[in-house]
Parts: C-alpha cells; structure tokens; sequence
C-alpha cells in the first residue's frame, strides 16, 4: 500500500495505528509512506531543506518509531523514501558547501514530453571532494533512512550513474559504484529499492543489479513480469488507475496483484477506484498538489 502520512485523516502520526491495523486486516506486507522530511511551499518532501528531518505536521521523531515499531510487530514493514537532490539553502548544503556545485543546477534533458527538458534548479554535487572525503555526505544519509525504514526508495536512482547537468546541458558521470561499495561495507546488505523509471540505460541497470537492489515499474508504462521489482499500479506522479485505463482499471490491477514481482504497490486512491480528481502529485505544475486524503480509516 502507499498511502504518505499527509494523506491520512489527520495528517499524523497518530492515525497510522489505525490505519496499520486496517492493512493487517486486508493482508498487506508493506506500507510505502514517501519521504518524512519537511515539505516544501508546494507541499513536496522532494525538495526539502532538511532532509534528514522529520515534518513536524507530522509528529516527533519519538512518535514515529513508536509506529514504526508497532507496524513492524503486527507484520508490516516501512518503505521510506530518500531524495537525491536538496536545494541550495538546505541545512546540508549551508554546513558543507565544500561538497556542493553551485554553478551547475539539476534537470532533465529534453524527451517526448517536454521537448525543452526540465530545470529542477537544485545546485550539483561536488562528487570529487565527496569522494575524497569518504563519501561521508551520503553516508550520514543512508544511516538516516536505514534507521527511519525497513527498505528505502532512492529517488532519481540513475542520478547515482550520472545526472544531467544544467546550462551545460549535458550528462557528468557519478561514481555510484564506488558509493555502494563503500556503504556495503558500513551497514552490510543494503535495504535500497531503484527509482529507475523513465529511460534507463543499460549502466543504470547493471548498476542496480551489481548491488541487487529491486527495480521498479509502473504498469500504465507498460506490463512487465520481471521478479527483481516493485510493481506499482500508480505512483505518486502518475494518473491514478482509473484516471488512466477508464471503465477497464480492475483488469490493469489484477494484473499488477498476479505478477511475478517481488513486491506489489497500490496507492489507496486506487483501492478506492478514484479517477484523477484523485491524483496526488502533476509533475511540472505548482498548484492543487501532495493534498489528497482519506476521509477516515
């Protein structure tokens, strides 16, 4: 189930009880709940200024590991979320600009769907001076989400191949492998799940696969039956189900519930069958979005 603590009745914590007990009741395993973190002025965690922080709307950082521990004792673990990049006035980047590019912003190249690319504006990273310094920026992060969740969502996973980089308008290589290789040694087998939508190239992949960390892929992008994923009948950024398919959604859910992947995620707006008035997040528009929530448990 993903379903973001915003989106519960009250928007905290105090709801989750209720609403674990709701999903041990309906047989689910795992409950993916989007970054913790403080949102921004739009309401996204994705562009947080503490990224290791916890959103106070939400509760204490006390309060969470008490649900998180009676989630864990009814059966059902926490998938969390770690994002790549942090803007340029974030607590990271104000205590260790050493370790950040200011010059350069992050994007996207240009594709079928937004022929002039996207400018997401975040500074880069000063991968070389990360390097040398052990890669410790990283790691104090991984410490964090492995700590805060039983399996972590790296947002934007092929950022940790190469990322697009902006006026340049080119791809730098990122020396991901070497940043596994060192956290593998720091906290053993590594609880990471790859945000590797989109177009993937085949380094993304096989950088994925050299540290077996599952995939994923939503099936209004296409039907897929690899084991090595998280299925998802929607995501955050996505049409919902319905919104998507019409009259026909239950067919594309049962074939998401039937596949062979290790993991099968379906937000509750499409338990529920909403159409896009639902929808929880439109890339690339500021307005109406991260604001959906049950009614009541």
């Amino acid at each position: 189930m993903l379903l973001p603590i915003s989106s519960l009745p009250s928007g905290r914590f105090k709801d989750g009880y209720r609403f674990v007990d709701w999903l041990v009741d309906n047989k689910y395993k795992y409950w993916q709940i989007l970054p913790l973190n403080p949102r921004d002025s739009l309401g996204s965690p994705y562009n947080s200024k503490d990224i290791t922080g916890i959103d106070p709307a939400y509760g204490t950082r006390n309060e969470w590991f008490k649900l998180k521990k009676y989630a864990n004792n009814k059966g059902i673990k926490i998938i969390g979320d770690l994002p790549f990049f942090v803007p340029g006035d974030s607590l990271e980047a104000r205590k260790h600009p050493e370790f950040f590019d200011f010059r350069h912003k992050s994007g996207a190249p240009p594709d079928k769907f937004r022929k002039n690319g996207q400018r997401w504006g975040h500074p880069q990273y000063s991968w070389e001076a990360i390097e040398k310094n052990g890669f410790k920026l990283f790691l104090s992060r991984f410490k964090w989400t492995i700590k805060m969740f039983d399996l972590v969502r790296l947002d934007h996973f092929r950022g940790y191949e190469a990322v697009w980089i902006l006026p340049d308008k080119k791809w730098v290589k990122v020396p991901g492998e070497k940043l596994f290789t060192v956290a593998k040694k720091h906290f053993g087998q590594l609880p990471f799940i790859a945000e590797d939508l989109g177009v993937i190239t085949p380094s993304v992949e096989q950088l994925r696969k050299k540290f077996h960390f599952l995939g994923s892929a939503v099936v209004q992008f296409g039907e897929n039956n690899n084991k090595d994923i998280v299925y998802y009948s929607s995501t955050h950024d996505t049409d919902t189900l319905r919104g998507h398919y019409g009259r026909n959604w239950e067919k594309y859910l049962d074939k998401v519930l039937k596949a062979d992947a290790q993991i099968k995620i379906v937000p509750m707006w499409d338990i529920l069958g909403l159409d896009n008035r639902a929808r929880f997040n439109r890339p690339g528009t500021k307005k109406g979005n991260w604001k959906w929530r049950l009614r009541q448990i």
